[in-house]
């Protein structure tokens, strides 16, 4: 099965995501490997679920919003100088 590969780097999950198509049933099936291993499965996923489940998996998992927005700008302030781009 063809799959869309990202490198992904977030609060939640830090490694490789599948997003791939079953084109026997028109739904998406995520995987998220690190170190080689198979360590998230999402199946059946319709498209427009795509962005709320990659955003769950990677960065947000079960916090509250405000929860999210706190570990951002705790994230934000502790960087140096000129090195917020390069999370």
């Amino acid at each position: 099965m063809a799959a869309l590969v990202m490198q992904v780097n977030g609060f939640q999950f830090q490694g490789k995501v599948y997003i791939a198509l079953d084109e026997g049933s028109d739904y998406y099936r995520i995987y998220g490997e690190k170190d080689g291993t198979t360590i998230e499965y999402h199946h059946d996923i319709a498209f427009d679920e795509l962005g709320d489940v990659l955003d769950s998996m990677i960065e947000t998992g079960g916090m509250s919003k405000e929860e999210y927005q706190a570990k951002v700008k705790d994230f934000v302030c502790s960087l140096p100088s000129g090195e917020m781009g390069k999370r």
